[in-house]
């Protein structure tokens, strides 16, 4: 059987000299996520990668049409149309296009001192991570990749490096961190999403860690372990945050006193909210709208 690696018709291919990487890893803008290889290969009949020991970079590969495999840890999986393959670094693979109905692939192999964070909740655990997109996503991925084909197009110079790093950063993010449709469903999710809204609709009222605990049906310390994960706080501590950022809006935004403000965020003591507000933002709720209110003053007049 024949097997290629590349030289299909009207594919696309960019490799980056790997003399340039250096300025890369220590490029303060490129060094924590950079692109070294990247490229499509439509119709891609006879493609085929074996790297048994790995590549040293993160590989994704989104299938756009057509069918593939991918063979990890002697475990043979379909790529179908609309799915996404992402391999760490490291990790012994082989990859190929299926005869009759082949591949149509964009890809890229990715580095930096930030990648493994993109994709952690995803390969932390395993060798491979596969997924379907959905259909919806698909112009957006396609018109990134041509915006970075287009940038190395009009020469690999340090300023469209940093412009693919940036734009590598806003897929990675759609796919793996913000885009609802990518998240595992696991309980971990599901309990975070619930919880989130149970705050949300509950900021005029004090709900405590038995009140979230209840509403998740876990225990605290399973509902502590679970939310220091997502956010960095504790469930309370990131219900006071909720509170307070309702708080500076309502600064902002309305003419209500700070008394009633403290009511509408749920403090009947205005002392005490002053206090958490200042803990929270660094200034008192008063100093807080004063400097808006300056702000505010000079925009107006400033304006034309």
């Amino acid at each position: 059987m024949i097997k290629k690696p590349h030289g299909f018709i009207n594919e696309k291919m960019y490799i980056i000299p790997r003399d340039m990487l250096k300025i890369m890893t220590t490029h303060p803008l490129l060094k924590h996520l950079y692109i070294t290889d990247v490229g499509y290969f439509p119709n891609a009949k006879f493609h085929y990668r074996e790297r048994l020991e790995g590549s040293e970079q993160f590989i994704l590969i989104i299938n756009v049409k057509g069918k593939g495999y991918a063979t990890i840890d002697n475990t043979t999986y379909v790529i179908n149309e609309n799915k996404m393959l992402l391999i760490p670094k490291h990790v012994g693979h082989i990859y190929q296009a299926n005869l009759q109905d082949p591949w149509h692939i964009y890809w890229v192999h990715f580095l930096g001192e930030n990648a493994y964070y993109y994709l952690k909740d995803y390969i932390e655990n395993t060798n491979v991570y596969i997924k379907n997109i959905d259909i919806s996503q698909i112009p957006l991925i396609i018109s990134l990749f041509t915006a970075i084909f287009e940038a190395f197009e009009s020469g690999m110079i340090v300023r469209n490096l940093i412009h693919t790093s940036q734009i590598l950063s806003y897929l990675l993010s759609n796919l793996f961190i913000y885009n609802d449709v990518s998240l595992v469903v696991d309980r971990k999710n599901t309990t975070f999403m619930s919880l989130m809204e149970y705050m949300n609709k509950n900021i005029a009222n004090n709900i405590t860690l038995d009140d979230m605990a209840k509403h998740t049906n876990l225990s605290k310390s399973q509902l502590n372990l679970i939310f220091k994960e997502k956010t960095g706080f504790s469930p309370v501590d990131y219900f006071i945050r909720i509170r307070i950022q309702e708080a500076a809006k309502l600064l902002n935004l309305t003419n209500l006193n700070i008394n009633e403000i403290a009511a509408r965020v749920g403090y009947d003591d205005p002392y005490y909210f002053s206090r958490i507000f200042k803990k929270v933002m660094g200034i008192p709720p008063s100093q807080y709208r004063n400097n808006h209110t300056i702000l505010t003053q000079y925009k107006n007049n400033n304006s034309y």
